[in-house]
């Protein structure tokens, strides 16, 4: 094997691991504020779907018994794991176990949790 045939894995895989980090990150800094308006009596509008979906956001809508109205339920991913995860892929925390965790298992177990 030469340069020439681990260069494009290695610019894919720098690819999958800067798409890693973009997609840590907007776990990690979602705000409700930014596809959703919360109104003083409680009242929830959801104004941007797109974004909501984008940032792994579930919306649900409970409708009360007798027609008493409606509760809508937001709830993002963990913003505390997604936020220590980009963190220690950065280095800016250490990583348990000694060692800098590879993002393939990173995102396994995300996935698996």
């Amino acid at each position: 094997m030469n340069d020439e045939t681990l260069e494009p894995n290695k610019n894919d895989a720098e690819a999958r691991a800067n798409r890693v980090i973009e997609e840590l990150a907007k776990l990690a800094f979602a705000n409700i504020g930014d596809f959703a308006r919360i109104f003083p009596n409680g009242r929830v509008e959801i104004f941007d779907y797109e974004k909501a979906n984008e940032v792994g956001a579930k919306i649900s809508v409970k409708f009360l018994a007798g027609g008493r109205g409606k509760i809508t339920e937001i709830s993002l991913p963990d913003k505390d794991t997604a936020l220590n995860l980009l963190m220690q892929h950065l280095g800016l925390i250490p990583v348990s176990r000694g060692r800098k965790p590879k993002l393939a298992e990173t995102i396994a177990a995300k996935v698996a949790a």
